[in-house]
């Protein structure tokens, strides 16, 4: 099998996927291994990378709400004890409005929240240290029919780190720009 394609088998309600891709600085004979598998709405609930020897490499599992969005990934390595997890809410229209991760040992390492226009686009981020103090921040500005035309980013004190003006150049899809 070449490297990047995938073969998907169904059983039963699950959705099972292995992919195969180079192992990094190895041959192209040398192959990670990948496991996926689906529930009922199509939605990845657990991913595992084996390493070209066999052995796991790591474990993730996904949650999700009855939208069908995530709202928590934990990541496992190969002996089950955790090493990452990710909690995630959303307003009453399914937008994206706080990310929370935490390290192996239930310690949060970082924040952010979203903030959204009644058009349902994004016009803040904000990010979180693991001592929950304002890090960055990122303001996106619209025109009059909804395309991006500014983005810019922030620093604790609100100096201006970024700006992105899209006014000469019109946002597309190679360089839009709305979750860095």
């Amino acid at each position: 099998m070449q490297a990047g394609n995938t073969v998907k088998v169904v059983t039963g309600i699950l959705l099972l996927s292995l992919a195969f891709a180079p192992a990094a600085g190895g041959s192209p004979q040398e192959r990670y291994r990948y496991y996926y598998k689906y529930d009922n709405n199509d939605n990845k609930i657990e991913e595992i990378r084996y390493l070209p020897n066999g052995r796991m490499e790591y474990r993730w599992v996904y949650t999700y709400d009855r939208n069908n969005n995530r709202t928590g990934s934990t990541g496992y390595n190969a002996r089950g004890r955790m090493i990452s997890r990710y909690k995630f809410r959303y307003d009453d229209n399914d937008n994206k409005i706080e990310t929370i991760w935490f390290d192996g040992r239930g310690r949060q390492e970082g924040r952010r929240t979203y903030t959204w226009d009644e058009y349902e686009r994004m016009t803040e981020a904000v990010w979180y240290d693991a001592r929950d103090r304002l890090d960055l921040r990122w303001v996106y500005d619209y025109d009059e029919k909804g395309s991006l035309i500014e983005m810019s980013s922030y620093d604790a004190a609100g100096n201006i780190l970024y700006t992105k003006s899209y006014r000469e150049e019109p946002a597309t899809a190679g360089n839009e720009q709305t979750d860095p």
